[in-house]
């Protein structure tokens, strides 16, 4: 079975109901000239991912995924979310919050939000 995300290297896991396709992002304009006619300036179209990574226990993941994209720079990612393809991008990490953990042990496990944009079309 493949992983679901692959973020530079390392799987991580996604909540059940935590993973979107973003609209796209498109580069450029499209606008009437005098005419009528519809004059294109669009150059890329860039797709985008929103998941909510789960982190059972250990939270030295989340810190490896932190220190990986601390700086802003574009990584591999690929997995099922981005159907089998392997993209380079932006990862930025969002709001970090917590789930009742389900598997009978007590206690909470460590929600991540995370949205990943190709970098390059």
């Amino acid at each position: 079975m493949a992983d679901f995300v692959v973020i530079n290297g390392n799987a991580y896991e996604v909540t059940q109901d935590g993973a979107s396709e973003l609209e796209p992002v498109r580069i450029g304009a499209v606008v009437d000239s005098f005419s009528g006619n519809a004059r294109s300036t669009v150059r890329a179209v860039k797709r985008g991912w929103g998941l909510t990574l789960l982190f059972r226990g250990d939270l030295s993941d989340e810190e490896m995924l932190r220190t990986d994209v601390s700086l802003g720079q574009a990584v591999p990612c690929s997995g099922d979310a981005l159907k089998g393809v392997t993209a380079t991008c932006i990862v930025d990490i969002g709001a970090a919050g917590f789930i009742p953990a389900t598997d009978g042990t007590y206690g909470h496990w460590r929600t991540l939000a995370v949205t990943l944009r190709k970098a390059a079309p």
